[in-house]
């Protein structure tokens, strides 16, 4: 399966999370976004995982074709420094939703 035949699925998932308020939380985002936004950030990044390992280059180009612009790898590097604590609320919060919490397990 391509990679990008999976961001419409990425997409849905990631329409459930309140993006903009953990972007600004985390301080991925301090002002509106010009051209990369959280969640192009998010699913361009996710896409790409199963690659091993997610080139600068390569995230560019899809951010970049996700938002109708061009992205510099600079850019993306910039913004992946900020989103550090960005993917890790991303993360916790998707974690949070897929495991059922130790209350509501029956033994």
């Amino acid at each position: 399966m391509n990679n990008l035949s999976l961001l419409p699925q990425i997409g849905q998932i990631l329409s459930k999370l309140n993006l903009k308020r953990l972007a600004r939380k985390s301080g991925f985002e301090c002002r509106k976004p010009r051209k990369i936004t959280a969640h192009n950030f998010i699913l361009a990044l996710l896409a790409l995982a199963s690659q091993g390992s997610v080139a600068l280059r390569r995230q560019a180009q899809l951010i970049g074709w996700l938002g109708e612009h061009s992205v510099s790898k600079q850019a993306v590097r910039e913004r992946a420094l900020k989103g550090r604590g960005f993917i890790q609320l991303i993360v916790h919060k998707l974690l949070d939703e897929r495991l059922p919490t130790a209350s509501s397990r029956s033994f």
